[in-house]
């Protein structure tokens, strides 16, 4: 893996040379809100990086709000959901908006009820969370989203805003009729 990469900055478009983020194997699992579970302190930390020409950290909410005026929303819900995961990590009190700006991108987008549900829960927002549980009990027939639904409507039910891994989640099920 190289040392240093070319990253290009959300805001002034900026080439800067950057020490090379560290990996973190999806393919181990990840959390509710996606999450890589090797995403460790560390690897997170290596994420981060700030544009020697503007100043702008990225990812960040600004980093995320750059992208979505700039036409490419997916790329900023991401941008927040890092800056979410980075913060968990490094700064508690800065994840909440974190998960604030992806929860409303994700909205934008559609289709996200599941990931919806975690961030509300992970904010204490639990009513919403409740709600977008339902809806995804209502429209998806697939018994895995089903499975995770519940599962936020468990967590919410006690009251329960931590961090929990879908591996976890799927070995608790898998004996189950889902």
């Amino acid at each position: 893996m190289p040392t240093q990469v070319r990253a290009r900055c959300q805001s002034c478009q900026a080439a800067t040379r950057r020490p090379a983020p560290l990996a973190a194997a999806a393919a181990l699992g990840s959390e509710l809100d996606g999450r890589p579970l090797a995403a460790t302190a560390a690897v997170t930390a290596s994420w981060r990086w700030t544009c020697g020409g503007c100043g702008l950290v990225t990812p960040s909410l600004e980093a995320a709000r750059f992208a979505v005026e700039s036409g490419r929303p997916a790329t900023g819900l991401r941008l927040a959901l890092q800056a979410a995961w980075i913060a968990d990590d490094h700064d508690r009190e800065a994840a909440p908006p974190c998960r604030e700006a992806a929860a409303w991108l994700a909205r934008r987008a559609g289709g996200q009820d599941a990931l919806l549900a975690d961030l509300h829960r992970r904010n204490g927002e639990l009513d919403a969370a409740l709600a977008a549980a339902h809806r995804v009990l209502d429209a998806w027939p697939d018994p895995r989203l089903a499975a995770l639904a519940r599962h936020q409507l468990e967590l919410v039910a006690a009251g329960d805003t931590g961090r929990h891994s879908m591996v976890d989640l799927f070995a608790r099920t898998a004996g189950e009729a889902i």
